[in-house]
């Protein structure tokens, strides 16, 4: 088993301040898995979540997804969704959330 990590930076839109309620969730979906973290927190900024990766599950240059979502009490809640290809190594990944 070789586990690897992918770092997944959030970036928020400019001038958006995370609501102090509400509820963050991130996702990472492999074509063979699925994982999440989830909070009732905001997040701090840049927002950066890890995953592990078994190689011996994945392998390298399939496409994996990061999903990201921030839903407050504000009139804006955040989304993004990014795929990539993975190196078969520890990746880090950027993602822009935006508006819905």
């Amino acid at each position: 088993m070789n586990l690897h990590t992918i770092t997944a930076t959030i970036h928020l839109p400019d001038g958006y301040q995370p609501p102090g309620n509400g509820s963050t969730y991130v996702t990472l979906t492999t074509p063979c898995t699925s994982a999440g973290i989830g909070s009732n927190q905001a997040p701090k900024t840049p927002w950066i979540v890890t995953f592990t990766v078994d190689s011996d599950v994945a392998g390298p240059e399939e496409a994996f997804t990061v999903s990201a979502r921030i839903d407050g009490y504000a009139p804006t809640s955040l989304s993004a969704e990014h795929t990539f290809t993975w190196n078969g190594g520890d990746q880090e990944v950027d993602v822009q959330l935006s508006a819905q």
